[in-house]
């Protein structure tokens, strides 16, 4: 009987503290946009505004390897490239910029590069972060409890409460996770670079041109013989059945009209 009230016991207490959390999850939800306002005054407990920056910008430069060479002079060595495509009078960047040092860099290529577009966008995530580390401090709240619970408890309550642990461990896995990302967001703008030359970087541009003249009249020639390779491909499997059919359909009529013709 005793054993019995303590499992009750600690069944209640699992009980309640699955009721708080899923209460203050309803209590964050209601502090989203549109609610009621007064439940929005956990946004006071942030330090500060967590936002997410992106940039996009494209330049023009006459010498393209020379502008990719002054673009990364001004990447430092703690932020990096997360793409690149570079081609042969275009290249395409997406850079990871420090956030605190974003209007900074942002300058310096103002100062280096013709702009031809600029472009900054902020998303801001408070809401969402704030959410994410109530529910990441309810749940430790949680495991805590059932932590000290856990020393007194009997088998049968031991198996429910690891049950539990379980479960409160994969969902602060998953929210912490979460938390990094926002972290990671925010603290490293995204930037998207575009270089454009507007004029050939060679010292002869007229054989340059003469060259690509000749190479595109030698793609033309290659092209052409494909093409004719393709029909003769195509078409032989009927010329290997219908011309010896076609001959021998001839020489039958001719030799049938031989036949036919009157003798003199």
């Amino acid at each position: 009987m005793k054993k019995r009230f303590k499992f009750m016991t600690i069944f209640f207490v699992l009980f309640f503290l699955l009721g708080c959390g899923a209460e203050q999850d309803g209590q964050l939800e209601s502090g989203s946009p549109g609610s009621d306002p007064e439940n929005i005054t956990l946004v006071d407990d942030l330090p500060e505004r967590k936002i997410i920056y992106s940039v996009d910008l494209s330049i023009y430069s006459k010498d393209l390897d020379q502008s990719i060479e002054t673009l990364r002079a001004n990447v430092n060595n703690d932020e990096w490239f997360d793409y690149e495509n570079i081609k042969d009078r275009q290249a395409n960047f997406k850079i990871r910029i420090k956030s605190e040092r974003l209007d900074d860099f942002v300058e310096s290529i103002d100062d280096s590069f013709e702009v031809n577009f600029y472009s900054k966008t902020g998303q801001d995530i408070s809401l969402e972060y704030l959410d994410t580390s109530n529910r990441i401090a309810a749940l430790q709240t949680q495991y805590d409890r059932l932590i000290d619970l856990y020393e007194d408890a009997s088998l049968n309550e031991m198996i429910t409460i690891n049950t539990r642990l379980g479960e409160i461990e994969t969902e602060l896995l998953e929210l912490e996770g979460t938390l990094n990302t926002f972290d990671s967001l925010v603290d490293y703008s995204e930037v998207e670079v575009t270089i454009y030359q507007t004029t050939a970087s060679t010292q002869s541009p007229f054989f340059n041109r003469l060259l690509r003249s000749f190479l595109n009249g030698v793609n033309a020639v290659i092209t052409f013989f494909d093409f004719v390779l393709i029909a003769l491909a195509a078409v032989l499997p009927f010329a290997i059945i219908l011309i010896p059919s076609g001959l021998g359909i001839f020489f039958i009529v001719k030799k049938r009209n031989n036949k036919n013709e009157p003798k003199s």
